[in-house]
């Protein structure tokens, strides 16, 4: 019988690796900003105070690893991590360790606000990165018999995954978000999950 080579196993190969980087766009896409919704401006705040607080809300949100947040990561991904073993909140507390974030400076002009901010996380290519270096190490340690069970290729990525996201360090990137004005008076963010996908990626 000839083996079967690592690259062909059922979706755990070099073409489709059990965590695609697809899963991860949608992750952050989907999920990382999905509370950024417009300001509205009270008499007593300033707009770069508002826009300032709605930026911080939004960023402490998901250092707490607010419901919302899991809750997106779960429906845009949850039958991936079941399929691997994994537990969506053990994933995020591993993720969000050491997550952190400065903002900085809010400026206006001509019904556009930019506030800059500066975030501390996780990379999410790098994971992507070490994770399938690591999976395929440890592909390399396994007899045919342990090649063959789909089962236990998907713990074994899971586990090895959860151990790469729990190592993982972190690293600060500058981000730029917009903000503009609508017609009702409302300030809107425009780029959150671009800057944030700039951040984590």
């Amino acid at each position: 019988m000839i083996p079967p080579m690592k690259e062909n196993i059922s979706g755990f190969g070099k073409e489709g690796c059990v965590m695609k980087k697809t899963v991860w766009k949608r992750i952050v896409s989907a999920t990382a900003m999905a509370a950024i919704a417009a300001v509205t401006l009270t008499a007593c705040n300033s707009p770069e105070a508002a826009i300032r607080d709605d930026l911080t809300n939004q960023l402490e949100t998901i250092k707490q690893g607010d419901d919302s947040f899991v809750s997106g990561i779960e429906e845009n991904a949850g039958e991936d991590f079941a399929s691997l073993g994994i537990d969506t909140d053990e994933f995020v507390t591993a993720y969000l360790d050491g997550f952190d974030y400065t903002v900085e400076d809010v400026s206006i002009k001509d019904g556009v606000a930019t506030a800059k901010a500066t975030i501390t996380c996780k990379s999410l290519d790098g994971i992507m990165t070490d994770f399938q270096n690591d999976y395929y190490s440890r592909l390399d340690s396994l007899d045919i018999t342990e090649l063959s069970d789909q089962d236990a290729l998907r713990q074994l990525a899971g586990e090895t995954m959860m151990d790469v996201v729990e190592t993982a360090e972190t690293a600060e990137t500058d981000c730029e978000f917009t903000y503009t004005r609508t017609p009702k008076g409302t300030w809107k963010c425009d780029n959150g999950d671009e800057a944030l996908a700039q951040a984590m990626n």
